[in-house]
């Protein structure tokens, strides 16, 4: 009788574990962010109005990242979760205040219920900022935006039950993988690889097999760098298997080192092509020294710039309208501005004769000191005359 009851007891204990198991659960990863950007991404999480007024969530701890075999990478700890409701059902936040520099973040999230207890590992992919339209455009074909921030959805790093998870939409394709793809202006190469990579292929290696498989459709052979168009050769399992994880890994984060160094040529070229306000910018920009001599009033110009009053009209203004003397005294205003305008100008041929001189001098010192190792190396070149034999000694008799 007591074992029947110990039966029926578990019996019914298995039966109602998957119900609560099942209650709640974690769904994909949206990234709102971009590389260089502080994070910004949220987790969808299935649960009731009961389940989502007690849960909590935090990043499980360097135990539980050993177990899952996730490495514990400085930028976790940056990383602030919360659990934010999201009209009729709730998302876990993640966010940072410092920007984020790795294009690939792992991590595992645990989420904590009255009920329950879920953990799951993420792994998503951080872009990089979409180049200002106003870069230089030297290319003939337009490009598809940045690969996307497209997640994948992790697998279980504890003996929880399986988090519901939603497939990521793909792009105007059928649900049946397709040997070929043309990319549509939108489109990115995360989005294609998600929509086609086959099961046990990481998206890392769908998207190195992407582009090894058509160099063509990428600018830069740059992953970041996708031509809209462009038909894609979809490569299968078999290839993109073949691709180590670790190599295909390495391979995207070179990709999004090289893409930001592109950027950065590209901000560099529009700021040295922009027009500069000063002769002395471009100076600078061509490497020469180029004085330009401003020619300066000549002694006997004074004596035009001079203003004569005679006596009589010395007189006249005194004795005359206020228009008059109105008139005299913007006379004498312009007088004292040409006599200030010649006085810059002499100070300015002063500081530009003192400057020459001092090129010269430096031109002399070069001179002479090319002079001295050029005879210092025909010196050192020349033979130098054998000692004089001495005579040799005559022989006894």
């Amino acid at each position: 009788m007591n074992n029947s009851l110990k039966k029926t007891l578990l019996a019914a204990s298995l039966a109602a574990l998957p119900l609560t198991l099942n209650a709640a659960g974690l769904g994909r990863i949206n990234v709102l962010s971009a590389l260089g950007q502080p994070l910004n991404a949220e987790i969808e999480v299935q649960a009731n109005a009961d389940e989502i007024s007690s849960m909590t969530a935090k990043m499980a701890s360097a135990s539980v990242f050993e177990q899952a075999n996730v490495a514990f990478s400085p930028v976790i700890s940056l990383i602030r979760v919360a659990v934010e409701p999201r009209g009729s059902g709730a998302v876990i936040k993640l966010s940072s205040e410092r920007p984020v520099s790795e294009p690939f973040v792992d991590m595992v999230v645990e989420l904590n219920w009255s009920a329950g207890k879920l953990i799951r590992e993420y792994t998503f992919l951080l872009d990089p900022a979409v180049t200002p339209s106003k870069a230089v455009s030297a290319v003939a074909s337009p490009e598809a935006p940045p690969v996307a921030r497209a997640p994948e959805a992790a697998r279980a790093a504890a003996p929880a039950a399986p988090a519901r998870s939603n497939a990521a939409p793909a792009p105007a394709r059928a649900a049946a993988p397709a040997e070929s793809y043309q990319v549509q202006r939108g489109d990115t190469l995360s989005k294609i690889a998600n929509a086609n990579k086959p099961q046990g292929v990481s998206l890392e290696q769908m998207l190195v097999a992407l582009l090894r498989r058509n160099p063509e459709a990428f600018d830069g052979n740059n992953m970041n760098r996708l031509k809209a168009g462009r038909i894609l050769s979809i490569p299968d399992a078999t290839d993109a298997g073949a691709i180590p994880q670790t190599e295909a890994r390495r391979e995207v984060v070179a990709q999004a080192a090289d893409f930001n160094a592109y950027r950065g040529r590209l901000a560099e070229t529009v700021r040295t092509q922009a027009p500069t306000d000063t002769g002395e910018a471009q100076q600078q920009s061509s490497g020469r020294i180029a004085p330009r001599v401003t020619e300066a009033p000549r002694p006997g110009d004074d004596a035009r710039d001079q203003v004569r009053v005679s006596r009589t009209e010395m007189q006249g203004a005194g004795e005359g309208s206020g228009s008059s003397q109105e008139r005299l005294r913007m006379l004498e205003e312009d007088l004292a501005a040409r006599d200030r305008a010649l006085q810059d100008a002499n100070d300015r041929l002063a500081e530009l004769e003192r400057n020459i001189a001092e090129l010269q001098k430096l031109i002399e010192l070069k001179s002479e000191g090319m002079a001295t190792a050029q005879a210092s190396a025909e010196q050192a070149a020349a033979p130098s005359e054998p000692p004089p034999v001495a005579p040799a000694p005559a022989p006894a008799v």
